[in-house]
């Protein structure tokens, strides 16, 4: 279906996508040559997709590094993502490999032990919605770096993630991260 509609950008909940990809990949190395050259099967010639949504399998959940860099390949337009995170499946720095990012939605991860803080040190300048959804160690100093480090954001939501404060306790200041 893919590679019969080589202009189709827009694949609601186009979870299957990353399988798909990943079929075209095998297909590839089984063949001996790679999508785009001449072929002697009669396919289209496909050397990337126009494909501007990645949706999270809903059958599975969680991409492999391996299938996000062949997904940032075939479908270097992605502008829009929903993904699932985990990180004995893949690693955050992995999105920074899709240079037309601008809307993430993120589930799952800590802020600074998976390093989305260094991820949005690399992209967050092009990023204009931000959803953060059941993320750990949302802190004033993690607002800090989404202001600093997303200044073009329209959008910003944290869902069902805890803010977490400095104890009183530790004698530290609880900083105002609305000043």
């Amino acid at each position: 279906m893919l590679l019969g509609l080589p202009y189709l950008k827009h694949l609601d909940r186009g979870d299957f996508l990353a399988d798909a990809i990943e079929h075209l990949e095998e297909f590839e190395d089984k063949m001996g040559y790679k999508i785009g050259e001449k072929t002697p099967v009669a396919l289209p010639s496909v050397t990337s997709l126009k494909v501007q949504e990645f949706w999270a399998s809903e059958e599975y959940f969680f991409h492999s590094e391996e299938q996000m860099a062949l997904v940032s390949k075939y479908c270097p337009d992605i502008r829009t993502m929903l993904f699932m995170f985990d990180k004995t499946v893949c690693q955050l720095d992995v999105l920074a490999s899709f240079p037309n990012l601008e809307d993430l939605d993120l589930w799952g991860g800590a802020f600074y032990s998976d390093g989305l803080c260094d991820l949005l040190e690399q992209i967050g300048h092009r990023l204009k919605k931000l959803s953060l959804v059941h993320i750990e160690e949302v802190d004033a100093k993690a607002l800090a770096i989404i202001t600093v480090t997303c200044p073009n954001l329209v959008h910003l939501g944290l869902h069902n993630s805890d803010f977490e404060e400095l104890s009183e306790e530790n004698n530290e200041e609880v900083v105002d991260p609305f000043r």
